[in-house]
């Protein structure tokens, strides 16, 4: 019912259709019915049942006697309607008259006692015209029988008149049943869109493949999830054909970079090659991010991975690098050992990608820490310029570089926070008093087997 009253809800539009076309349709019934009872009944005219009011109030008590002492209005009738008659009987049998009821009436008359319902029809003002009233009088309960005075207005008016106490419940309790019938009905029939809504939520452009459902779905719709499957198959062959490209552009540079990069390091040691061996280093490094994208999208296969050593190799693996450029690499950690369940490949590129960037970007002076904290997270520290407070979302977009002439591709920070999230973490700069600090965090406990107890 939340949505019930919302102009583009379903379930509205329904129910308020519904209800228009139901009321209408009773509307027109009810017109058809009340027609044909008066053509049926258009030489028989009905008493006038507006009297009773006037009726009970002329009846009482006068000695243990039953009289009737007519009212004004009741006066106004006998003047006008010489034919006009009235029998008021208790329950005790006391009886009170006005006028000479018709000798027809005479048996129904003597049976007033057991009659509980009474309307006789006959000509127009006909005294043999009659109904029976029970009414609430001074005396006390009465039953009261009279003629003589057709109702006032058409024969329409008064069917109309008399009706309202049925088309009025028969009009609004099937509306109401409606507003409250048909939204469960509506409910019940979008089983099947509300699972194919929530599978829809959980498609990812990295888990091709995916379509929605049509078992479970009504015909209207059925077209418009073929139609939103035939573009996931769209989109999963165009992004299949990109990371194809991208797997075999990168493929194809490994090849001149590692040559160049051999060649480099056979001449002799100076200033002039150590920076070509550094750029194509860089070289190499956006390659390595380009087949990462690709080879990262979907997480490998997980299994225990000791974070201290693994944190000691990519410091090992760069040092060179980072000497080279200017930098004293270090590591910190306060155990010897931290078994975490985690894809090992994928986080070795994640915090190698780190290290690289603290290299482009620090300066090329100071040290580079890697620090391993006792909760299982990765940090990063070095004493460059840092980045500035608007920039630290900024630069984990895809090729977003904070300084233009920057050589980096803008790959390495987005390609790290992938990685962190694949495994339920995140990958964040924090603030610090100099230079930038990253902080990789890997969310252990909600992998399979979680942390187990580091070796101190």
């Amino acid at each position: 019912m939340k949505y019930l009253f919302k102009p583009r809800s379903l379930k509205w539009r329904l129910v308020s259709r519904f209800s228009i076309a139901l009321a209408l349709m009773m509307v027109v019934f009810y017109a058809a019915l009340i027609w044909l009872i008066v053509a049926a009944t258009s030489d028989a005219t009905p008493v006038d049942d507006t009297i009773k009011a006037e009726i009970a109030a002329s009846i009482h008590l006068d000695g243990g006697t039953l009289r009737i002492s007519p009212t004004g209005a009741i006066q106004t009738i006998i003047r006008d309607y010489p034919d006009f008659w009235l029998v008021a009987r208790d329950d005790k049998g006391r009886e009170a008259r006005i006028g000479r009821s018709p000798a027809g009436l005479d048996s129904v008359l003597a049976n007033l006692d057991i009659i509980s319902a009474l309307d006789v029809r006959v000509g127009h003002d006909s005294p043999m015209t009659a109904i029976f009233a029970l009414l609430e009088t001074d005396a006390g309960p009465v039953k009261a029988i009279y003629g003589g005075k057709s109702a006032p207005g058409s024969v329409l008016e008064y069917m109309v008149r008399t009706l309202h106490v049925i088309y009025l419940p028969t009009t609004l309790i099937p509306l109401i049943l409606a507003v409250v019938i048909i939204p469960l009905v509506v409910n019940s029939s979008l089983k099947g869109m509300k699972r194919i809504t929530a599978l829809a939520s959980q498609i990812d452009v990295n888990k091709p493949g995916v379509r929605l459902p049509t078992d479970d779905v009504v015909e209207e719709i059925a077209p418009l999830v073929k139609t939103i499957n035939a573009a996931l198959a769209r989109v999963d062959t165009d992004v299949s054909a990109r990371e194809r490209f991208l797997a075999d552009a990168a493929h194809e540079l490994r090849t001149p970079i590692a040559i160049l990069q051999t060649r480099i390091e056979g001449y002799e040691d100076t200033e002039q090659n150590r920076r070509l061996l550094l750029d194509v280093s860089r070289i190499g490094a956006v390659a390595e991010q380009l087949l990462d994208i690709q080879r990262f999208a979907v997480m490998p296969t997980r299994a225990d991975t000791d974070l201290v050593g693994l944190c000691q190799q990519v410091v090992a693996d760069l040092a060179p690098l980072a000497i080279n450029a200017g930098y004293d690499l270090a590591f910190e950690s306060d155990c010897s050992s931290m078994v975490v369940v985690a894809d090992r490949l994928s986080v070795e590129r994640a915090i190698t990608n780190l290290v690289r960037n603290a290299i482009q970007h620090a300066g090329n002076h100071g040290q580079i820490m890697v620090r391993l904290c006792p909760d299982g997270a990765i940090e990063v520290l070095d004493e460059g310029e840092g980045i500035p407070d608007e920039e630290r979302e900024k630069i984990f977009d895809p090729f977003y570089r904070s300084k233009p002439q920057s050589s980096g591709a803008g790959l390495g920070l987005n390609l790290v926070r992938q990685i962190a999230r694949l495994h339920g973490g995140d990958a964040v700069v924090l603030p610090t008093k100099g230079g930038a600090l990253f902080r990789l965090t890997l969310e252990p406990e909600r992998l399979p087997g979680g942390v187990k107890r580091a070796t101190l």
